[in-house]
Protein backbone atom coordinates (compact mmCIF):
# COMPACT_ATOMS: atom_id res chain seq x y z
CA UNK A 1 0.00 0.00 0.00
CA UNK A 2 2.81 2.32 0.92
CA UNK A 3 4.58 1.55 -2.38
CA UNK A 4 1.42 2.32 -4.39
CA UNK A 5 1.06 5.74 -2.71
CA UNK A 6 4.69 6.52 -3.40
CA UNK A 7 4.27 5.37 -7.02
CA UNK A 8 1.15 7.56 -7.48
CA UNK A 9 2.97 10.49 -5.91
CA UNK A 10 5.93 9.97 -8.26
CA UNK A 11 3.62 9.80 -11.31
CA UNK A 12 1.79 12.98 -10.23
CA UNK A 13 5.17 14.67 -9.64
CA UNK A 14 6.47 13.69 -13.07
CA UNK A 15 3.22 14.85 -14.75
CA UNK A 16 3.39 18.14 -12.84
CA UNK A 17 7.05 18.67 -13.81
CA UNK A 18 6.26 17.87 -17.45
CA UNK A 19 3.36 20.35 -17.45
CA UNK A 20 5.44 23.11 -15.78
CA UNK A 21 8.42 22.73 -18.12
CA UNK A 22 6.25 22.71 -21.26
CA UNK A 23 4.23 25.67 -20.03
CA UNK A 24 7.36 27.68 -19.17
CA UNK A 25 8.92 26.77 -22.53
CA UNK A 26 5.81 27.94 -24.39
CA UNK A 27 5.73 31.20 -22.43
CA UNK A 28 9.42 31.81 -23.17
CA UNK A 29 8.85 31.16 -26.89
CA UNK A 30 5.91 33.58 -26.89
CA UNK A 31 8.06 36.21 -25.19
CA UNK A 32 10.81 35.72 -27.75
CA UNK A 33 8.32 36.08 -30.61
CA UNK A 34 6.86 39.20 -29.00
CA UNK A 35 10.33 40.73 -28.66
CA UNK A 36 11.19 39.83 -32.24
CA UNK A 37 7.97 41.36 -33.47
CA UNK A 38 8.76 44.53 -31.51
CA UNK A 39 12.25 44.89 -32.98
CA UNK A 40 11.04 46.35 -36.29
CA UNK A 41 9.11 49.04 -34.44
CA UNK A 42 12.16 49.69 -32.28
CA UNK A 43 14.16 50.14 -35.46
CA UNK A 44 11.48 52.47 -36.81
CA UNK A 45 11.49 54.43 -33.57
CA UNK A 46 15.27 54.75 -33.76
CA UNK A 47 14.97 56.02 -37.34
CA UNK A 48 12.38 58.59 -36.31
CA UNK A 49 14.56 59.75 -33.41
CA UNK A 50 17.58 59.98 -35.70
CA UNK A 51 15.64 62.04 -38.23
CA UNK A 52 14.24 64.31 -35.52
CA UNK A 53 17.81 65.13 -34.51
CA UNK A 54 18.15 67.01 -37.81
CA UNK A 55 15.25 69.32 -37.01
CA UNK A 56 15.65 72.66 -35.29
CA UNK A 57 13.35 75.57 -34.69
CA UNK A 58 13.64 78.79 -36.65
CA UNK A 59 13.13 82.22 -35.07
CA UNK A 60 9.34 81.81 -35.21
CA UNK A 61 9.47 78.42 -33.51
CA UNK A 62 8.67 76.48 -36.67
CA UNK A 63 10.58 73.20 -37.02
CA UNK A 64 12.85 73.11 -40.05
CA UNK A 65 14.98 70.32 -41.45
CA UNK A 66 18.62 71.31 -41.12
CA UNK A 67 20.90 69.19 -43.28
CA UNK A 68 23.78 71.63 -43.37
CA UNK A 69 27.05 69.84 -42.76
CA UNK A 70 25.52 66.46 -43.69
CA UNK A 71 26.89 64.53 -46.65
CA UNK A 72 24.64 64.39 -49.69
CA UNK A 73 24.18 60.62 -49.35
CA UNK A 74 23.11 60.91 -45.71
CA UNK A 75 20.93 63.89 -46.52
CA UNK A 76 19.16 61.86 -49.23
CA UNK A 77 18.53 59.05 -46.74
CA UNK A 78 17.20 61.47 -44.13
CA UNK A 79 15.08 63.28 -46.74
CA UNK A 80 13.49 60.00 -47.79
CA UNK A 81 12.18 59.33 -44.27
CA UNK A 82 11.44 62.88 -43.16
CA UNK A 83 7.98 64.24 -42.39
CA UNK A 84 8.96 67.37 -44.34
CA UNK A 85 9.27 65.34 -47.54
CA UNK A 86 5.84 63.84 -46.96
CA UNK A 87 4.28 67.30 -46.49
CA UNK A 88 5.99 68.67 -49.58
CA UNK A 89 4.95 65.68 -51.68
CA UNK A 90 1.31 66.39 -50.79
CA UNK A 91 1.65 69.65 -52.75
CA UNK A 92 2.49 67.83 -56.00
CA UNK A 93 2.00 68.91 -58.84
CA UNK A 94 2.09 72.52 -57.64
CA UNK A 95 5.81 73.01 -58.17
CA UNK A 96 5.70 76.65 -57.17
CA UNK A 97 4.27 75.79 -53.73
CA UNK A 98 6.66 72.85 -53.41
CA UNK A 99 9.61 75.15 -54.11
CA UNK A 100 8.36 77.72 -51.56
CA UNK A 101 7.81 75.01 -48.95
CA UNK A 102 11.33 73.65 -49.51
CA UNK A 103 12.74 77.13 -48.94
CA UNK A 104 10.66 77.51 -45.77
CA UNK A 105 11.06 74.04 -44.27
CA UNK A 106 14.70 73.26 -45.12
CA UNK A 107 17.63 75.25 -43.80
CA UNK A 108 20.06 76.52 -46.44
CA UNK A 109 22.42 73.70 -47.32
CA UNK A 110 24.07 71.94 -50.21
CA UNK A 111 21.26 69.39 -50.13
CA UNK A 112 18.54 72.07 -50.33
CA UNK A 113 20.26 73.57 -53.38
CA UNK A 114 20.43 70.11 -54.98
CA UNK A 115 16.77 69.47 -54.17
CA UNK A 116 15.65 72.78 -55.70
CA UNK A 117 17.74 72.15 -58.81
CA UNK A 118 16.34 68.63 -59.16
CA UNK A 119 12.80 69.95 -58.62
CA UNK A 120 13.27 72.41 -61.50
CA UNK A 121 14.47 69.60 -63.79
CA UNK A 122 11.56 67.38 -62.81
CA UNK A 123 9.09 70.23 -63.27
CA UNK A 124 10.41 70.86 -66.76
CA UNK A 125 10.22 67.16 -67.67
CA UNK A 126 6.75 66.79 -66.15
CA UNK A 127 5.26 69.85 -67.82
CA UNK A 128 6.72 68.85 -71.19
CA UNK A 129 5.18 65.38 -70.83
CA UNK A 130 8.53 63.60 -70.81
CA UNK A 131 7.77 61.91 -67.48
CA UNK A 132 4.54 60.83 -65.79
CA UNK A 133 3.31 62.13 -62.45
CA UNK A 134 4.25 58.79 -60.87
CA UNK A 135 7.82 59.07 -62.17
CA UNK A 136 8.05 62.72 -61.11
CA UNK A 137 6.93 61.89 -57.56
CA UNK A 138 9.36 59.00 -57.40
CA UNK A 139 12.27 61.15 -58.52
CA UNK A 140 11.48 63.91 -56.02
CA UNK A 141 11.07 61.40 -53.22
CA UNK A 142 14.16 59.34 -53.96
CA UNK A 143 16.48 61.93 -55.51
CA UNK A 144 18.38 59.46 -57.67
Amino acid sequence: MKDKGLLVLAIVGVAFAYFVFNFVGDVENEDIHKIESLNPSNAEERKKKEILEYYRQDVTGTPILDLSGVSIENAKRIWKESPTKKRIMQLFPNFHLMRDMIKLKLAPSEFRDLLLEKLSQIESDYLSGTISSYKAKEEIGNLK
